[in-house]
């Protein structure tokens, strides 16, 4: 919903730490060690240099001969593996969709999907002979299906293994999730704008809490992408738990944006009763808030917007509002938007002129300062630029817009 800024220097330092650690762990670009070197030195040299070529042969890299070629070291493959683990935003969805790894998507079909409910419903319902007599006949049917399904979870699992996925979790680790999220700077979720995610260390230097890592493209489904730097974004709980192992395409953080194309929206008619009000304001006990989606006349002609057909961001959109519940959690914010309507009817809706003038004593105030003074008062950060955000940053400045607009 929110951007995170591809061409930070925060980004591009992060991006170089995460390759530098899987560079490591498989000895890429180190000499191989020389005769008198210590037995360990050289066994763990032989393990990382096994460890990747058999990661190539699975990833389709090299061929079953070139694997089982001991003087073969897969230097040649080096640069694209570099490739596939910082595959750069914009074409991540290329690489997800390759036909060079059609063959490691893990996916069920339609008719396993179907089995595996029922069979999780008869477990609750064993008594169910209908239920049961369903799944008996299922059985039978998907019986490929699920050999196919169980054949690539299993190689799904060992390319995971491989890639040191689970050792991206390890506290110890010389890079894990805590520094690839305290790298990255972030201060809120980007896919709701609704939580802080702090990384943080106690005063010893141990990593005490951090963001959860969602991964973009599933990696149960996309196994050769769960190592990707950029398919791991720093998430919320609300926002990763909800999202689960749901495929559907979402806005990307490092691509897209909600921005001005799509915006938080109360019904017209209160918005008037707000600015009507003004002193004697007193607001319901809850107003419905919508997400609504807005194009430029010149976003229209052009049918694009932010590097997508409108229809297509439209979906997106939808996508994003769906998967993360964002008009539901919104909703939930009734506190915070009753508070910011108080303030906006009692102060800024009598005069913000008036105020300026008062509180920098002085006539003819800019509109840098009363723009300060307007943050002020409605209780906004000050301090707002690129670099940072706040939770709920664009529902208040979105309902504050509206207003405006009125």
């Amino acid at each position: 919903m929110i951007k995170i800024n591809k061409d930070s220097p925060e980004v591009a330092k992060a991006e170089k730490a995460h390759w530098e650690w899987v560079r490591s762990n498989f000895k890429i670009k180190e000499p191989k060690p020389p005769q008198n070197a210590s037995r360990e030195v050289k066994g763990a040299f032989t393990k990382a240099v096994n460890r990747k070529k058999r990661l190539y042969e699975l990833l389709g890299f090299i061929t079953e001969k070139q694997k089982k070629d001991q003087n073969y070291f897969a230097e040649d493959k080096d640069q694209e593996f570099e490739e596939l683990i910082c595959t750069q935003p914009s074409q991540l969805k290329r690489v997800r969709d390759s036909l060079k790894f059609k063959n490691l998507v893990v996916e069920k079909s339609s008719q396993l999907k179907e089995y595996l409910k029922k069979k999780k419903d008869l477990k609750n319902d064993q008594d169910n002979e209908a239920l049961k007599n369903e799944v008996e006949a299922l059985e039978a049917v998907v019986k490929n299906d699920l050999d196919e399904y169980n054949k690539k979870k299993k190689l799904s699992d060992e390319i995971q293994q491989l890639l040191g996925y689970k050792k991206l979790y390890d506290k110890e680790s010389s890079w894990n999730a805590y520094s690839l999220c305290d790298s990255l700077k972030l201060t809120v979720c980007p896919y709701c704008n609704r939580q802080y995610v702090f990384t943080a260390k106690n005063e010893e230097g141990e990593w005490k809490c951090r963001p959860q890592l969602d991964h973009f493209y599933v990696k149960s489904k996309y196994p050769f992408l769960s190592c990707s730097f950029y398919n791991l974004i720093p998430s919320c709980p609300f926002c990763n738990e909800g999202k689960n192992d749901c495929d559907k395409d979402t806005i990307y953080p490092y691509l897209e944006e909600f921005g001005n194309n799509a915006v938080f929206r109360m019904d017209g008619d209160e918005i008037k009763i707000v600015k009507t009000a003004q002193k004697s304001f007193i607001p319901k006990a809850s107003y419905k808030i919508s997400i609504e989606k807005k194009f430029s006349e010149s976003e229209i002609a052009i049918d694009r917007v932010q590097g997508h057909k409108i229809e297509k961001f439209k979906k997106l959109v939808k996508n994003s509002n769906d998967v993360f519940h964002l008009e539901i959690l919104y909703n939930g914010h009734q506190l915070e938007l009753k508070n910011l309507l108080v303030k906006y009817a009692a102060i800024l809706g009598v005069n913000l002129e008036k105020y300026a003038e008062i509180y920098y004593e002085e006539k003819n105030v800019s509109e840098e300062k009363k723009e300060s003074l307007k943050k002020i008062l409605l209780g906004l950060p000050l301090f707002f630029d690129d670099g940072d955000d706040y939770p709920l940053r664009k529902f208040k400045t979105d309902i504050i817009n509206q207003l405006d607009e009125v």
